[in-house]
């Protein structure tokens, strides 16, 4: 449905190892604007031909309810297989957990409107069984376990999964870069998505705080936000808009209820941003505080030092300890680690 998010890792791994392999990519579904530009990454597409009732997250719940009903085989000789999917049961040589679907919604349950917050809590016991079971299959039928963060590797374990390893999400470094030399720092750049805190946001715009926001998957954005006067929804941005906006933010926002490990700080730093985030998570992982961004623990806080750092400003030098910092989740050094295990495989598969 969309290039962004948990599909990036699959694709810049995709991209790579077609240089050397004949690559098939498997999905649940595959809407047909997106068909053409896969093709641009993969020799193949493969995907049910059973239409998705829903849209948007819901349609990654169907899609992994499904999942119990529908197996999925592949027929491929001596295929290599790397499963990036939370609604994929299939076996694998490699799995790349991004974090279980029943943690996701137990923490972004919160932000919905009522009607689904009521829906979850009476069915929150059975997603939560029926997730362990799925976590426990792909964990019985795959060689190795990966994690993208040490938080999503801390929630699998605590399902009883052993996790062999944890390998970030990659960034294209040399893509998202700053795109100015002279930010015009007059804003204060957020994400819009299924996983943002919309309250404490509003609280900092009240204080006079003025706020840009992108993204195109949040589910519900309360009318007090999109027609708060502090406030400038712009909806899906192209990454070219996307990097200028990062470059000239003053800092990145990320209030969050739950982020595995957070493309969107990365992509700040990366731009030469500082983030103003929770210490938790993933983004305490990515967000070094008081060198590439701050690190607070509660909405509380988070209000105080937003409203702070935009009256007092900080050291430029934090913009280039963002830049120096983010090269640790470039592309090429992560795909390097990916392409020297699959190629381990292929080595003792055709050996």
């Amino acid at each position: 449905m969309s290039l962004g998010a948990s599909l990036r890792p699959a694709l810049f791994i995709a991209k790579k190892l077609h240089d050397h392999f004949h690559v098939v990519l498997l999905a649940p579904h595959i809407s047909p604007k997106l068909r053409n530009i896969l093709r641009n990454y993969v020799d193949e597409l493969y995907f049910p031909k059973i239409p998705l009732m829903y849209s948007g997250s819901l349609a990654v719940l169907e899609a992994w309810l499904r999942s119990f009903i529908h197996k999925v085989n592949i027929s491929y000789n001596e295929a290599i297989v790397l499963n990036f999917s939370s609604t994929v049961k299939i076996k694998s040589d490699i799995y790349y957990g991004q974090g279980p679907i029943s943690a996701a919604l137990n923490d972004i349950h919160v932000e919905m409107p009522n009607k689904y917050k009521y829906l979850y809590k009476l069915f929150s016991p059975i997603i939560k069984k029926i997730d362990a079971k799925f976590i426990n299959y792909i964990r019985k039928n795959t060689v190795l376990f990966i994690a993208n963060s040490k938080y999503s590797a801390k929630l699998y374990r605590t399902l009883g999964v052993h996790v062999d390893g944890i390998i970030y999400p990659p960034l294209d470094t040399e893509y998202f870069k700053p795109a100015t030399s002279n930010p015009s720092s007059d804003y204060v750049l957020t994400y819009f998505g299924k996983e943002t805190e919309f309250n404490v946001i509003k609280k900092i715009a009240d204080l006079g705080v003025k706020i840009k926001a992108f993204g195109e998957k949040a589910p519900y954005i309360p009318n007090h936000i999109l027609k708060h006067k502090n406030i400038d929804y712009l909806g899906k941005v192209s990454n070219k808009d996307l990097i200028s906006l990062y470059s000239n933010a003053l800092y990145t926002l990320f209030p969050f209820t739950h982020e595995p490990f957070g493309y969107v700080p990365v992509e700040s730093m990366a731009c030469g941003t500082p983030v103003l985030t929770y210490n938790k998570q993933g983004p305490s992982e990515t967000v070094v505080h008081g060198a590439t961004g701050w690190l607070v623990n509660d909405e509380e806080e988070l209000v105080e030092v937003a409203l702070k750092i935009w009256n007092n400003g900080y050291p430029k030098v934090m913009r280039r300890k963002c830049r120096k910092y983010v090269v640790r989740f470039s592309a090429n050094k992560i795909l390097r680690t990916w392409t020297d295990m699959v190629s381990k495989i292929a080595n003792t598969l055709y050996r």
